[in-house]
């Protein structure tokens, strides 16, 4: 056999190999592009219904608008609007459980992240159950970006109702630096220190919030210190640091007591489970003048 002869015999193999390689890329290239096709047609949808929500939503028809974004869930199940929008539905209809459950769905790298965390945290305030409530707003701040305004209010809101003055004070002079407008977070700290507290309606929020949340506990207990019932704010403090033994907030609490009740002793043991810098500098020379006070020596206090 020549030479010549076996390259005749193997030429229409290797036109074969080509067809079908030609092949094979023009199949892929069409599949790509009508994928791209069937992707963009989608999106289309998936904004025109969004839209179409947005008008039914704004109408009143809520009814209408969560069946739609229900859908849209279904459909998209990784678009976070679609959840974040079908909260804020279900709360417009009175169903909060409901709308909680939507914005937990909502993923923790989503833009919307922050936003359903301030909500979530707000909501469960109302419903009186602030432990769940404390831990999703403290860990949406760390993240929280350009919605950080929004969890700190939702956050401060809460301090409020567990009558942690401290710590609403601090929240405050971590935003300072942070803020658009720092009068207003001046404006806050200076009502802090000059407002008083509402003690019926606060009174009120704890009596209907849930009577199994410690921090409901710590709420009463800041209460009572505040209206004088040390017996029963010691007796709150201690159930308190049995579901938390180490917390600060709670020891915190407990170093206001004694000091309204002149317990120097009291004082001493809150101040040993404080972490070191957890006392601001003018609390410190208040304390330092307290303590000597209580020693008997007035020119050095």
């Amino acid at each position: 056999m020549k030479f010549t002869d076996t390259m005749s015999e193997r030429r229409p193999t290797h036109r074969k190999r080509l067809v079908w390689t030609v092949g094979a890329v023009l199949v892929v290239a069409l599949a790509l592009s009508l994928g791209a096709t069937l992707l963009v047609r989608s999106s289309r949808r998936y904004r025109a219904e969004l839209a179409q929500a947005e008008r039914e939503f704004n109408a009143g028809h809520f009814a209408l608008t969560r069946q739609r974004l229900t859908d849209l869930e279904s459909l998209w199940p990784g678009e976070a609007e679609v959840k974040f929008r079908l909260g804020i539905c279900e709360l417009a209809r009175g169903r909060r459980e409901e709308a909680l459950a939507a914005w937990a769905r909502v993923p923790a790298d989503s833009v919307f992240a922050a936003r359903a965390a301030a909500l979530r945290g707000h909501q469960l305030t109302s419903a009186g159950r602030y432990a769940p409530a404390e831990d999703i707003l403290e860990s949406a701040l760390r993240g929280a970006g350009a919605d950080a305004p929004e969890v700190l209010k939702a956050l401060i809101r809460l301090y409020r109702f567990e009558g942690r003055t401290d710590g609403v004070r601090q929240r405050l002079r971590e935003s300072l630096a942070g803020s658009l407008v720092p009068a207003e977070v001046l404006k806050e700290l200076w009502t802090l220190d000059t407002t008083s507290w509402a003690m019926e309606a606060w009174q009120l929020a704890l009596d209907k919030a849930d009577p199994d949340d410690d921090r409901v506990w710590l709420g009463q207990a800041n209460l009572a210190t505040l209206t004088g019932r040390y017996r029963d704010a010691g007796e709150r403090f201690e159930e308190c640091l049995k579901r938390r033994p180490d917390d600060p907030a709670v020891w915190r609490g407990r170093l206001r007591l004694a000091r309204a009740a002149e317990d120097v002793e009291g004082a001493w043991a809150a101040l040993s489970h404080l972490p070191a810098g957890s006392v601001a500098e003018d609390e410190v020379y208040a304390l330092r003048a307290w303590l000597t006070g209580r020693r008997g020596d007035p020119e050095a206090e």
